[in-house]
């Protein structure tokens, strides 16, 4: 890990996204941004439709379903009621992984 300042951001947005995919493809960060919101809902519905959405050489997202259970609330330390939900999750590919151990 680097070093960051308090200016210093610890992540990327959709913006940075948006200014990367302008610079690869040559168009404007107008164009970039309508694609990145294509790809984003195209991601979306897929995952409503399948539950899966497999991108070679990126990894694989999957709907999970997350039980109701009881918590607790740090504070107080009172029971809550969880309800059950579904999230997304990744999975990044060999070549994701791969990238990231180096």
């Amino acid at each position: 890990m680097t070093n960051k300042t308090k200016t210093e951001k610890s992540y990327f947005s959709s913006l940075d996204l948006v200014d990367r995919v302008s610079t690869a493809v040559s168009t404007t960060k107008k164009d970039a941004k309508v694609i990145v919101a294509a790809v984003r809902d195209s991601i979306v519905d897929m995952l409503k439709e399948k539950g899966q959405v497999r991108i070679d050489g990126l990894g694989t997202f999957r709907v999970s379903e997350r039980a109701a259970r009881t918590g607790q609330n740090p504070r107080t330390g009172e029971k809550v009621a969880i309800a059950a939900s579904r999230v997304v999750c990744f999975r990044g590919g060999k070549a994701v992984r791969k990238a990231l151990a180096k």
